[in-house]
């Protein structure tokens, strides 16, 4: 059975009340128990106990030091209808200038005016970035906070006491009770200040403490689509006993994907009602430039794209060692290596010891899939990409993630690799059933729009520029 499949098998067997979850009244924790259950923290060598945790008197203590080392960051004054909320890390290059993969073009699509941008990662960025958050590790601790504190102990010794959770699980909770916790307080900082009607995320999971903050505030949160999504995921198609606990288990209140496939697929799943989704396109910036040396290493070369996942170069470092011995005595044939961009840069970098292989930390797919002749994967929506430049996908067999190979194999788009199978001789059988359009649709910023003010009497004033599309 495959990894992630019999993680939910386990878990929905063991909690088929999910009622269990409940800590308030509107609180529902189901999804931030699933996050420490995924990430597995103990399992990583983590053992540090979290401040939230220790006697209230140190707890406070340890507060009251971390707010004498410096004021807390100012933050503009006067409400704006929305709030964008990124932690994007991806940057491409657009005319010589540094652009958000993920919300270049979401900034674009509204007046500046009528936004306010707060990033945990502005390194790099534009600078339509209103506010940092990547060094507020405070907040003030007020009432309501110590609230929810208590509220977070009980509950976590409920857990504790029902004698369904191992010492690797309960520390593991922990974690994600804390992440929980401080999110929530950095972000309703933010929210009181702001008082935004709308929030534009790309992702609800990991993001429960944020996506709490603003169901508090009264904010509507609307996420974007930024990646593969499968019925075999963790946080998107939850099974039928979700909805007893839907409303108030932390999901975004719509969701906005790329295209009918991606629709069809979330259909199957009991998060979302079906007025909550709507596609929006592909909205993701694309990069206009490549190093010179990518094209030099692919130009008349018969080159295999290699895109990873995190947490699986001991996968792939051995794989693409395969396809070396396999082409050996094949001059002509490249690899390249495209790195998932939350993988650390040097995760790759034994194979870039090779002159057949290149290491693509930099440059968006967009750029990079017209020098390849075929893509291999496990599964990423890198395989869906291809189809929009006529590139053969091929998903790789690999046991522990086996639903996500069939599914996307299902497709008629992605087709099968074996192990020990090269893809460029399969590549010339290849025939998808499918045109891109059906998993990509040009970008529309009017559903965006639409959606950020459904619920606003006013409407919102929009820009007369449409956003071209790169699809």
């Amino acid at each position: 059975m495959a990894e992630f499949a019999q993680l939910q098998d386990d878990f929905y067997s063991r909690f088929p009340d999910l009622t269990f979850f409940d800590c308030q009244t509107d609180l529902n924790l189901t999804k931030t128990v699933l996050d420490a259950l995924k990430v597995d923290y103990y399992g990583k060598g983590d053992r540090l106990e979290r401040p939230m945790f220790r006697p209230t008197p140190q707890f406070l203590l340890r507060e009251g030091v971390k707010s004498l080392r410096g004021r807390l960051k100012q933050i503009e004054s006067g409400c704006r209808k929305v709030l964008v909320a990124t932690d994007d890390r991806r940057l491409v290059c657009r005319e010589g200038n540094p652009r958000s993969v993920y919300f270049d073009r979401i900034v674009d699509s509204f007046n500046r005016k009528d936004i306010f941008v707060a990033s945990d990662n502005p390194s790099g960025m534009p600078d339509w970035v209103d506010y940092d958050l990547s060094a507020e590790q405070r907040y003030p601790l007020n009432a309501e906070l110590l609230a929810l504190r208590s509220d977070l102990l009980k509950t976590y010794q409920r857990f504790s006491d029902s004698k369904r959770f191992s010492e690797a699980d309960l520390h593991n909770l922990r974690c994600s009770f804390q992440g929980f916790f401080d999110m929530y307080g950095r972000w309703s900082r933010v929210l009181q200040t702001v008082q935004p009607e709308a929030a534009i995320i790309i992702c609800h999971y990991h993001k429960e403490g944020m996506v709490y903050a603003m169901r508090r505030h009264g904010v509507s949160v609307i996420e974007l689509q930024h990646g593969l999504i499968d019925r075999s995921d963790i946080f998107y198609c939850f099974p039928e006993n979700i909805l007893q606990v839907r409303d108030r288990a932390l999901f975004p209140d719509q969701i906005l994907t790329f295209g009918e496939y991606w629709t069809d697929v979330l259909s199957h799943g009991h998060e979302f009602r079906a007025n909550q989704i709507a596609e929006i396109g592909y909205y993701i910036q694309t990069d206009d430039s490549v190093a010179e040396g990518i094209k030099s290493f692919c130009e008349g070369k018969r080159t295999i794209m290699v895109a990873t996942q995190t947490m699986m170069s001991e996968f792939y470092v051995p794989y693409v060692q395969s396809l070396l011995a396999l082409y050996e005595n094949d001059d002509d044939v490249r690899i390249l290596v495209r790195p998932h961009p939350a993988e650390p840069r040097d995760a790759y970098n034994e194979l870039a010891t090779n002159p057949k292989v290149e290491v693509a930390n930099e440059g968006g797919v967009d750029c990079l899939l017209p020098l390849v002749d075929c893509v291999v994967s496990v599964y990423s929506t890198v395989l869906f990409d291809a189809i929009r430049f006529g590139v053969p996908a091929f998903a790789i067999e690999h046991d522990a993630c086996q639903d996500y190979v069939d599914s996307a194999i299902a497709t008629g788009v992605v087709f099968r690799l074996g192990a020990d199978e090269g893809p460029l001789n399969a590549a010339r059988l290849t025939n998808p059933t499918k045109d891109a359009q059906y998993f990509y649709r040009s970008y529309n910023p009017e559903t965006l729009r639409r959606s950020a003010f459904s619920d606003s009497p006013n409407g919102i004033e929009v820009c007369d520029q449409d956003v071209e599309s790169h699809v």
